[in-house]
């Protein structure tokens, strides 16, 4: 009976084991990335690349260790996803630790830097003389570091940003570990608060300066000024594979063409509907005038909501809890807000964008205009 009862609990303990639900590795993997990313808060450096390296190895090995045929079939989508999901993780990573590579010349003192704020990390007590002439020694390698960039001349835009990037968190890193001590500690308060003001201010020229150092007319890849960064087919389909996307760019190129062809045709019926014939751009403007009154967009919106909601429920589409119907609220957008969010926004808080008092004469028109109810409709 008792090795009927031992068999009974191994079989139970391989079954939880084999089918552990993705879910929950899921969760667990989150809150891990979480406190590694905290801690190992200076990205790009050199031991944020290998912990991570390390981090996503370790998961895809759990997974592997799973039997992938005992899952369900709803674990074994999970599965699938977040396998993907670390793979593009681990791919993305290498290819900054490469970008870092490129630029990691021009970084000033970074092993002694990151040695700095590990023993900050550690709770270290620190000789306040000899951090001070750290500081000031790392303020010296910017000036150098500076003239050694600008004597080799100009950088991609992508190389550019990386390099501001990366000095920005030293700095950050720097002067965190900074703020540890300061105050708390008076051998270091007094002999670092003037060396890490100049070593403070010198890396945030460096990043202002790297920042701009490209080349943006040589880079521009039209006359619309956008600088490109073009990575090629292969990277190209190596990232649409990342998301599951089974088309090739140029399939994908020609479904866009297609949907444009079908849009623009429907949009020429409707102006010929409206009586502007094939002006169809006379027949848009014409659309911004049904605009409603000054402070009548939220009843608007209502209606706008509820019509949404009887259209998906006649129709069956989608299952719209009571719960959701009961909570769903608005919001007035700001003049401030609108300049970046200038239509209004769904979700459980709907932001309405219509004008105020406070917006000049054209601001006020050109909200009310782009926020027409067939503009709005959902």
């Amino acid at each position: 009976m008792r090795s009927i009862f031992t068999v009974l609990i191994f079989s139970l303990f391989t079954l939880s084991v084999s089918a552990q639900s993705i879910a929950d590795m899921i969760t667990t993997y989150r809150a891990d990335y979480g406190a590694l990313d905290r801690k190992y808060d200076v990205d790009p450096s050199v031991e944020h690349f290998d912990r991570f390296d390390e981090f996503y190895a370790d998961w895809l090995q759990k997974l592997e260790d799973l039997d992938f045929a005992e899952l369900s079939h709803p674990q074994q989508v999970d599965y699938l996803l977040f396998k993907n999901d670390l793979q593009r993780s681990a791919y993305f990573l290498n290819a900054d630790r490469d970008r870092f590579n490129n630029i990691s010349q021009f970084l000033p003192a970074t092993g002694e830097v990151m040695n700095f704020i590990n023993q900050r990390r550690n709770g270290n007590s620190m000789d306040g003389k000899e951090v001070a002439a750290w500081f000031n020694n790392w303020n010296s390698a910017v000036h150098t570091k500076k003239a050694e960039l600008e004597s080799h001349g100009l950088l991609a835009k992508r190389e550019a940003v990386y390099l501001s990037d990366a000095i920005e968190e030293l700095r950050e890193g720097i002067e965190e570990a900074y703020g540890f001590y300061y105050g708390y500690d008076p051998d270091f308060t007094w002999w670092v608060e003037e060396p890490f003001k100049a070593l403070n201010a010198s890396l945030e020229e460096y990043a202002e300066m790297s920042e701009a150092h490209f080349d943006g007319e040589k880079e521009a890849a039209d006359e619309s000024g956008i600088v490109g960064n073009p990575i090629g087919e292969g990277e190209i389909n190596r990232r649409l594979g990342f998301e599951m996307i089974s088309y090739t760019p140029q399939e994908l190129i020609d479904i866009a063409n297609e949907q444009y062809e079908w849009t623009f045709n429907e949009m020429l019926r409707a102006s010929r509907e409206l009586g502007y014939g094939d002006d169809w751009k006379a027949a848009l403007e014409y659309v911004k005038t049904t605009h409603v009154p000054a402070g009548e967009q939220p009843p608007l919106v209502k209606d706008l909501a509820e019509e949404a909601v009887t259209f998906l429920e006649d129709r069956d589409l989608v299952t719209i809890p009571d719960l959701a119907k009961e909570t769903w609220r608005m919001v007035m957008l700001s003049p401030e807000w609108q300049k970046i969010a200038p239509f209004f926004l769904g979700g459980e808080t709907v932001r309405i964008a219509y004008p105020t008092n406070t917006m000049t004469h054209e601001e006020k028109m050109m909200s009310m205009r782009g926020n027409n109810p067939h503009f709005s409709k959902p």
